[in-house]
């Protein structure tokens, strides 16, 4: 299998960044980067939208359960 390596300095360590303040951005997003140099090989929305559905699938469910409702919706 390939390493990856970082196209400006020829690292293969790289580390999740918060980068909270982007011009006319309106959410932070995550920089992934080189561990040695810092040159920035990719980037990743902040919120993970896969979880926050999940999440908000388990909110409903327990909110029909009170109502006495059956919602079938993934977990």
């Amino acid at each position: 299998m390939a390493v990856s390596t970082c196209s400006k300095c020829g690292g293969f360590c790289f580390e999740a960044k918060l980068a909270e303040e982007i011009e006319h951005a309106k959410y932070p997003t995550w920089m992934i980067q080189c561990t040695a140099c810092g040159a920035v090989v990719g980037v990743q929305d902040y919120l993970h939208v896969s979880t926050l559905i999940l999440e908000q699938n388990r909110a409903l469910i327990q909110i029909g359960e009170k109502l006495g409702l059956d919602l079938t919706l993934t977990t």
